[in-house]
């Protein structure tokens, strides 16, 4: 048998795409105007569109409406909620997961999953958020004291570092350019979470046909920046030439990744 949310989807998609295209006109106020709407209008239609234009804003502001409308006394409008979240691929996992433990709409649930999927995958790809399994959120700043260009060094080594320390349990990465502001509410909603700031300056050097980098870290507590101690990696390629680009890339890679795995075991140390 279908279920009711099969049935009721491309009707609910009908109605983000009807107010997706008569918004442009109120563009400034957008996310504020379709927040109200969910909050408190008396038409479950009017709140179950405002959610699914709210999940099109591609606004973090978003975010908290979104989360508030989990609550909604309609199923038709949870559902909404959840799936513009999966949409919006911002943040609002640690509601998702509380609204899961209390759905109890099989149909509602499974958007849910599907849209936890979604942001997990879309935040490790960016920068990843805390959930209920975070132990340490991880900032990083790339220093380069290389030949190299500033955007190769920092690309490949913050991506390194990034991927690693996102596979590891209990390990979230903060967003690239994060305000401090941002970091302090975030953390001070999860207090149990220790945060940590990376400054890892790569330095790459060549000789007898081996090329190496050494990846210097400075640890930090996050946000208030407190220097708690360092530690650094090397590693390195023999029998390459010089001016290899993909050596190059793949060794600053190599060094992002060999230096999470050493503060990973290490972290509890520097708390």
């Amino acid at each position: 048998m279908t279920s009711w949310f099969a049935r009721a989807w491309p009707w609910l998609l009908c109605l983000s795409l009807v107010l997706t295209t008569t918004s442009t006109a109120f563009a400034e106020d957008k996310v504020d105007r379709l927040a109200q709407q969910l909050k408190s209008s008396d038409d479950f239609r009017v709140r179950t569109q405002a959610a699914l234009a709210l999940g099109a804003t591609k606004d973090k502001r978003a975010i908290d409406p979104l989360c508030t409308g989990l609550e909604d006394d309609s199923t038709t409008v949870r559902a909404a909620a959840a799936a513009a979240l999966g949409k919006l691929k911002k943040g609002g996992v640690e509601c998702l997961e509380t609204r899961l433990k209390k759905e109890s709409s099989s149909s509602v649930k499974s958007v849910i999953k599907k849209s936890i999927k979604k942001i997990k995958k879309a935040l490790k790809k960016a920068g990843g958020s805390i959930t209920a399994d975070t132990k340490f959120y991880v900032a990083l700043e790339i220093k380069n004291s290389s030949d190299l260009s500033d955007s190769v060094v920092k690309s490949e080594v913050r991506d390194g570092l990034t991927k690693k320390l996102g596979k590891l349990d209990g390990f979230a990465v903060a967003p690239d350019g994060e305000k401090l502001s941002d970091a302090k509410k975030l953390l001070k909603k999860h207090k149990s979470v220790d945060g940590f700031y990376l400054m890892a300056k790569a330095k790459l050097t060549y000789s007898g046909g081996t090329m190496k980098v050494k990846l210097s870290v400075s640890v930090f507590t996050y946000p208030n920046k407190a220097l708690k101690g360092s530690f650094s990696v090397t590693v390195g390629f023999p029998d390459v030439e010089e001016d290899d680009k993909g050596a190059q890339k793949e060794l600053l890679g190599e060094a992002g990744r060999s230096a999470a795995e050493k503060f990973a075991d290490n972290a509890d140390r520097f708390k």
